[in-house]
């Protein structure tokens, strides 16, 4: 080991402090060295290290006093075995998981970017090259698109609870995720719908898919499925209506009821208020066309039956006989009614029914 002695020290006669010019102590000294100094055939011991360019000795300089004097540090065995004493300290408390298999797996580590340790068994330790999910950052919300993200449990729905509070705007393109739609929600709504909640996904601002599930009431059971996409047109296409090939559908509306069935075959009804004829039609006329739209749509024309009573007269019972044998396409019925009986119809009840195919 080379006896350290860069720079140089001022000593007082008889003194016990080294002041140095161009040394470094606290790296180079410890206490417990030796330390011969110019002047002087004693060897003294190294007491404490107050800084770099200062340290104390015992026991005091015998020589003359003066700056610039040589020295020499003479190291000791002492730190050696204290630090020897250390490290045996350190083996101990690991006890078992200082194993070579452990050092070695630590020792995998070094330049390895990506790794890190884990406990593979009580006491046993290997590297494993993480994923690179573990390089990415959060979501910071429930609205953030920033790429390269991890998406946090919850945020969109996604592995937990749908973000409480209505949407907005139901036509905003950039919301991603579930939503829940309310009565304050705006945008376009399939008709009728005031509670649902709808997912919204795509690709790109105008690359946007959304399915949307109407419910009953704020907290109510599902009723229907709708959809609707756009594809790079800036807006939003018609919401098609749709359900579960194994589902059948069934509803209300001021319109009347209907019912869809897996095949594709719909089924409307409706039986409108009671009317008031005016002028009475006699017996042997026809009334007036009454139009009704349907209570739900279909895709090509239906085949329509209608029947008519009155409460006026018993023997007032119409014949349901559409004139002219047309309807309004798939929009409602059209019908009007020959009069039967020997009274005048001064009211009438109408009864509606359409069978076609709503896909």
């Amino acid at each position: 080991m080379v006896w350290y002695a860069d720079g140089s020290i001022e000593v007082a006669a008889n003194g016990q402090v080294a002041t140095g010019t161009g040394t470094v102590f606290l790296k180079n000294v410890r206490v417990g060295d030796g330390i011969t100094i110019e002047g002087s055939a004693a060897q003294h011991e190294v007491t404490n290290i107050a800084s770099d360019t200062q340290l104390a000795f015992a026991p005091p300089f015998a020589g003359p006093a003066g700056a610039g004097k040589a020295y020499r540090i003479v190291p000791t065995q002492g730190y050696v075995k204290e630090a020897a004493d250390r490290l045996w300290a350190i083996t101990q408390s690991l006890g078992g998981f200082a194993t070579s298999q452990n050092l070695q797996s630590i020792a995998q580590l070094e330049g390895q970017a990506g790794q890190v340790l884990r406990f593979k068994s009580p006491g046993e330790i290997e590297a494993i090259l993480l994923g690179t999910a573990s390089a990415k950052n959060a979501t910071s919300s429930a609205t953030d698109k920033t790429p390269d993200r991890a998406m946090l449990t919850g945020l969109g729905g996604w592995m937990g609870d749908i973000p409480s509070g209505g949407l907005s705007d139901l036509d905003d393109r950039t919301i991603r995720g579930w939503r829940y739609v309310t009565e304050t929600t705006v945008g376009a709504k399939p008709a009728g719908l005031t509670y649902g909640i709808v997912n919204t996904f795509g690709s790109l601002d105008d690359v946007v898919v959304q399915e949307l599930y109407s419910v009953s009431g704020a907290a109510g059971a599902t009723l229907s499925r709708y959809y609707r996409q756009t594809y790079g047109s800036g807006a939003w296409g018609a919401w098609v209506q749709s359900m579960r090939s194994d589902a059948i559908e069934g509803g209300s509306n001021a319109n009347g009821r209907y019912v869809k069935f897996p095949d594709g075959t719909l089924i409307c009804s409706h039986t409108p208020p009671t009317v008031v004829v005016s002028p009475a039609v006699a017996p042997g006329s026809s009334t007036p066309l009454y139009s009704t739209a349907f209570p739900a749509e279909f895709v090509s024309p239906p085949t329509c039956i209608s029947s008519g009573s009155t409460a006026a007269n018993a023997e007032n019972t119409l014949i349901a006989t559409i004139i002219p044998q047309e309807y309004n396409g798939t929009s409602g019925w059209a019908t009007a009614f020959l009069v039967v009986g020997s009274v005048a119809l001064g009211r009438l009840t109408r009864s509606h029914l359409a069978i076609g195919r709503w896909k």
